[in-house]
């Protein structure tokens, strides 16, 4: 994961202090439907996954799209050792695809 402004809590910070211990979800829209997908993993998998506001206007000009840079919209999910684990292609869909992709990364059974 490439450094990308963050805002948590009302203070800045960057992505790169969002990885670990736990997943982390960086989204630019749609916070609280994200929070309550966070909390249904937590639910359903037993799994922290922290949700963190990205503000697209401050992301850096030469970063590619594809790794959180300019233009970048929607949301990814972050493993916690920094690797983007998960961008959904349908953003408005997203947080009810959630647990679906918690489930697969941890090599959960979906029953």
């Amino acid at each position: 994961m490439p450094h990308v402004p963050l805002s948590a809590d009302g203070a800045d910070i960057s992505s790169l202090d969002a990885a670990g211990p736990g997943f982390a979800v960086l989204a630019d829209a749609g916070l609280d439907q994200w929070r309550r997908a966070a909390a249904e993993v937590g639910e359903a998998l037993g799994a922290d996954v922290t949700v963190f506001a990205v503000d697209p206007a401050a992301l850096p000009a030469s970063a590619p799209p594809e790794t959180a840079g300019s233009g970048w919209t929607g949301a990814a999910l972050i493993r916690p050792d920094g690797v983007i684990a998960w961008k959904p292609s349908m953003p408005a869909e997203a947080p009810g695809q959630l647990v679906a992709a918690m489930t697969r990364l941890l090599s959960r059974d979906e029953g």
